[in-house]
C-alpha cells in the first residue's frame, strides 16, 4: 500500500455557510438530518449561474439524455411517477410543455446536475465541502428543477428519503412541514403521507427569490403557490450509512454465498475498526470514480505558449493522491478518472494540494525545461486539479 492523501480544496467562505447561514461544522453537528433550517436570501449570490424563468424554454428544448427527464408532476411523491413530456423520438415539444403549465401542472426537470453547468458546479462545491468534513456520500448530489404555476401545487404531502436543500430561484412558494417520520433509511424512496397521519402543521416557510430551505430526510412537507408562480431547485444529499459498509463487506465474504442445508449455521457479520477503514476507502473511491469531471477552465481558453503560467489548486477539487512505494509513478484519483504521473511530479502535485501557487520557475520536475514544465501544468489544468492564477 502506498501513502494516501485525501483532500478537498479549502475555501475561506463555504457554499454551505452561504446557503444556510451557518458554518459547515454547525450544520453537521446541530442541523444535519435532525432539524429543518431556513435562510433568508442564502442563494442570492448564485442566481446568475442557475436556471431562470427566461432560460427555461432553452433548457427544455435542448434536453437530450444525461439521464434528465422532463415531466408533469401528478401528485405522487416520486419524481419518476409523473407523465413524461419527452416524445418517443427523444425530442421535447414546447407547445405541449406550455399547455401543461397553462393547465396548472407543475413541470419537473430531473438530474439537472448532469445537464446544467451552473447546477453541476454548485453540487460539486457541496460534495467537496461535505467530503472535506469527513462525510462519505453514497451518490452524487442530485438536482431537480420545479416550475409551478400560480395557485397550484405539485406533490401531495409527502416525505423524501434523502436530505434536501431547496433554492428558490424565482417567484414565491409556501412550504408547510409536519412532525418527523421515524425510521426513514437514507436513499429510500419517498412516499405520500395520508392526511390522518400528518398531524398539525409545525412550521410554515414563505420562500422568495434567493431563499434557501433545508429539510432532513423523513420530514413530511407540502408546498404550494399563491398569486405568483414558482421556480425552485432541489439538491438531494444521500450520505453513506452502515448498510453500505455491510453490503460492501458481503461482496468479499465467500461464506455468505454458501448453499443452505438443514444444518447450516448463519454466518456472523461484523466489521472491525480496521476493516471499516478499508471499506470506507473502497466506497469512497467508487463514489469518486462515479462523479463527473468538472475542470474549471476549458483548454481552448488557454495559450499553450504562455511561458509564465502560474497555477493553484482548483476550487471544489476532490482528489486522492497515492504515492506508490518502490515505484516511479503516483496515482491521482479525481472525479471520473485516475491519472498516473511520474514520481518526479509527486512533490509538485503535493505542493499544489497544500495550496501553493506553482509556476515553471519554482518547480524542479527532475530538471525538465521550462517548456516541459509549462506543458505539465497545462495537464493539471486539463484534468481539473489546478486552475490558472490570473495576474
Amino acid at each position: 500500500m502506498g501513502e494516501k492523501l485525501l483532500l478537498s480544496s479549502p475555501m475561506q467562505t463555504t457554499i454551505i455557510s452561504k446557503l444556510l447561514g451557518c458554518t459547515v461544522q454547525k450544520f453537521l453537528e446541530d442541523i444535519w438530518a435532525t432539524n429543518q433550517c431556513f435562510n433568508l436570501s442564502g442563494a442570492v449570490d448564485y442566481l446568475e449561474v442557475l436556471p431562470s424563468l427566461s432560460s427555461l424554454d432553452s433548457l427544455y428544448f435542448s434536453l437530450e439524455s444525461a439521464g434528465a427527464r422532463l415531466g408533469v408532476v401528478d401528485g405522487h411523491a416520486s419524481p419518476s411517477s409523473g407523465t413524461s413530456l419527452v416524445r418517443s423520438d427523444g425530442r421535447v415539444a414546447l407547445d405541449e410543455v406550455h399547455a401543461a403549465y397553462r393547465s396548472g401542472k407543475t413541470l419537473l426537470l430531473t438530474h439537472l446536475q448532469n445537464s446544467h453547468i451552473g447546477v453541476a458546479r454548485l453540487a460539486r462545491f457541496i460534495e467537496s465541502e461535505l467530503h472535506g468534513a469527513g462525510i462519505l456520500l453514497r451518490k452524487e448530489v442530485g438536482a431537480n428543477l420545479f416550475l409551478t404555476p400560480p395557485f397550484s401545487r405539485g406533490f401531495e404531502p409527502h416525505y423524501d428519503g434523502h436530505d434536501v436543500l431547496i433554492l428558490q430561484l424565482a417567484g414565491k412558494k409556501i412550504w408547510n412541514t409536519f412532525d418527523q417520520r421515524p425510521k426513514i433509511r437514507a436513499g429510500m424512496e419517498g412516499d405520500q403521507v395520508p392526511p390522518d397521519q400528518l398531524g398539525q402543521i409545525r412550521n410554515t416557510f414563505e420562500l422568495h427569490q434567493g431563499d434557501v430551505l433545508y429539510l432532513p430526510r423523513g420530514k413530511p412537507h407540502v408546498a404550494y403557490t399563491t398569486n405568483e408562480n414558482s421556480l425552485h431547485l432541489t439538491l438531494s444529499i444521500v450520505p453513506a450509512t452502515w448498510s453500505d459498509f455491510f453490503a460492501e463487506e458481503i461482496k468479499s465474504r465467500s461464506d455468505i454465498d454458501s448453499r443452505l442445508t438443514e444444518t447450516s449455521q448463519p454466518p456472523i457479520l461484523g466489521i472491525s475498526p480496521s476493516n471499516a477503514s478499508e471499506l470506507r476507502q473502497r466506497l469512497g473511491r467508487r463514489w469518486l470514480a462515479n462523479l463527473h469531471s468538472l475542470p474549471e477552465v476549458p483548454p481552448w481558453t488557454l495559450s499553450i505558449n504562455h511561458p509564465n503560467i502560474s497555477v493553484r489548486l482548483a476550487k471544489s477539487v476532490i482528489a486522492e493522491l497515492e504515492i506508490l512505494p518502490l515505484s516511479d509513478t503516483i496515482n491521482v484519483r479525481l472525479p471520473g478518472s485516475t491519472i498516473r504521473l511520474g514520481a518526479d511530479a509527486a512533490e509538485t502535485v503535493k505542493r499544489i494540494l497544500e495550496g501553493h501557487v506553482i509556476s515553471p520557475k519554482n518547480i524542479s520536475l527532475g530538471g525538465r525545461t521550462d517548456d516541459s514544465k509549462t506543458r505539465f501544468l497545462h495537464q493539471l489544468i486539463e484534468i481539473g486539479l489546478a486552475t490558472p492564477v490570473l495576474e
